[in-house]
């Protein structure tokens, strides 16, 4: 259990955040430090989350939505698969679409339909509506 922040906007919970980091001795390891990985588990290691899993979490975070673009040096595409193609597959969903139907029909298998949501960044729960246009994985 522990207080929380509340901001007016975004910038202001960005600039906070890194005035707290910056502020405070136990995170001066992480400052400047160049590996990803490395940060997130001396962020871990002084004190700043209390999920025994947190460093972990946030590299699979930052390797599944390749975050790791910003850092110097970085590639856009995450560590865990492959560069995609330039060109992407979209599909308009129709009034009577659900995942499963669409990856049926799309992917040849109704069973990626987890595959089709978090490609979209959605999970398998999340509602579609007609007109909303969808991308294909490959």
């Amino acid at each position: 259990v522990d207080g929380f922040r509340a901001y007016d906007s975004w910038a202001q919970s960005v600039d906070d955040h890194g005035q707290f980091l910056a502020g405070l001795p136990r995170y001066s390891k992480i400052i400047g430090e160049t590996d990803y990985k490395a940060a997130c588990r001396a962020i871990k290691a002084a004190g700043y989350a209390t999920a025994p899993d947190y460093a972990d979490v946030l590299i699979k975070t930052i390797q599944t939505y390749g975050l790791n673009f910003y850092d110097p040096g970085g590639k856009f595409w995450p560590e865990s698969s492959p560069e995609p193609s330039l060109e992407v597959k979209t599909y308009t969903v129709q009034p009577s679409d659900s995942f499963w139907k669409i990856a049926a029909e799309q992917l040849g298998n109704g069973n990626r339909y987890k595959e089709l949501a978090e490609f979209n960044w959605l999970t398998p729960e999340s509602i579609i509506f007609p007109g909303q246009v969808l991308k294909i994985p490959e």
